[in-house]
Formats: structure tokens, sequence, C-alpha cells
């Protein structure tokens, strides 16, 4: 069986793509929240250089992350077990694929 044709992998990378965009979405939404504040002229300017450099703090703890590859991230959702019960009552994991939580949450 190749790669692509694996459904463990195919679950996986539906995941880590699912997570990807969890992720990114909890950092610019709120982002983008503010900056419509900014340009509706109810934020100052300062607060929203604050919400930017935040946002590009956490954007890089993100690509850091997202680079170090397909298992490093399947680690990382190991510890979001909110994530993970959402996304896999949406998506069952096919049979071989053992859920393994973080054991200290």
């Amino acid at each position: 069986m190749s790669r692509r044709d694996d459904p463990v992998r195919a679950w996986e990378n539906q995941l880590v793509s699912a997570y990807r965009e969890y992720q990114y979405g909890k950092v610019l939404g709120p982002l983008l929240e503010q900056l419509r504040a900014w340009e509706a002229g109810d934020l100052e300017v300062a607060e929203a250089d604050q919400a930017v450099h935040h946002a590009h703090r956490a954007n890089q703890r993100l690509y850091s992350l997202f680079q170090a590859g397909r298992k490093s991230v399947i680690a990382e959702i190991a510890h979001d077990p909110t994530f993970l019960d959402q996304f896999a009552a949406l998506h069952p994991p096919p049979p071989e694929v053992e859920l393994r939580k973080d054991p200290e949450l």
C-alpha cells in the first residue's frame, strides 16, 4: 500500500490540517477583530500595534510547530484533548489508530 492510500496517514493528515486551521484561527480571528475595531475608530493605534505584535509572536510559535513535522504536531495534539475529542467525533479514526492523550491532563 502506498503512503497515499494508507488510511492512517490520511486520517493523520486531516487531523494535522484541522489543527492548523484551529490554531491559526485562535490567533488570527482576534487580530482581525482588533484591526476592525481600530479601523472603526474604537481602538487606539497603540492597542492595534500590541495586537499585531502578540499575533506575530504566536504565529512564530505556530510556524515552528508546523515546520517540525507531522509526528511532532500529532504529539502536540495529544496535549489538547478537547480538540482531539471534537475532531475524532466528527472524523472517527481508522481501527488501527489508538488515540493516546497526554496522561498528565
